[in-house]
């Protein structure tokens, strides 16, 4: 009984229904294209924004582009202040965020073989990140690009991956 209460008091944080009646799949497949084409949706309560402000007259509209919307909503948070140096910062700041990360690897110094793959790693091209050897992890990374071009290269990795002699992980997991 003390359960059934529970359900009672907290019905839509529990998975159960909030009393707010539910689109048909057609109503909302047809939410969801508006949605991902920034259209103003026709289903009542289901619109995109309407300009509100989110900081300091920083506006967001239903006709913007995703585009103009992502750089609005970072330079709102004022991540590099007002200063003069921070347009500088945000080109950079844009800059980076198109440019693909690298593949990075681990190499597990407990594996037998880790002195053997350590060396295939360099003589492949691989850079060693040096700032990770205090903590005695032997971290490598390698430009997609250059992954990419190099099948031979890549399958060497990814079946060292599968032996266990490495393993694949984005960079800042690894901080």
């Amino acid at each position: 009984q003390a359960s059934r209460r529970f359900w009672a008091l907290r019905p839509a944080q529990h998975g159960m229904p909030s009393g707010k009646p539910r689109r048909s799949k057609v109503a909302h497949r047809q939410w969801l294209s508006e949605k991902r084409q920034h259209v103003p949706a026709t289903d009542e309560g289901a619109a995109p924004p309407d300009g509100a402000d989110f900081d300091e007259g920083h506006q967001v509209s239903a006709t913007s582009s995703s585009k103009e919307d992502f750089q609005a909503y970072y330079r709102a948070q004022k991540l590099f202040g007002d200063g003069p140096g921070a347009e500088l910062e945000y080109k950079a700041f844009w800059s980076a965020l198109r440019r693909p990360l690298p593949v990075t690897v681990a190499v597990d110094q407990r594996h037998p073989f880790a002195a053997s793959v350590k060396a295939r790693l360099a003589a492949d091209g691989w850079a060693l990140r040096g700032e990770f050897d205090r903590s005695g992890m032997s971290v490598w990374e390698l430009s997609g690009d250059r992954y990419d071009a190099s099948p031979a290269a890549r399958a060497w990795a990814e079946r060292e991956n599968r032996r266990g002699s490495l393993v694949f992980q984005e960079l800042p997991h690894f901080l």
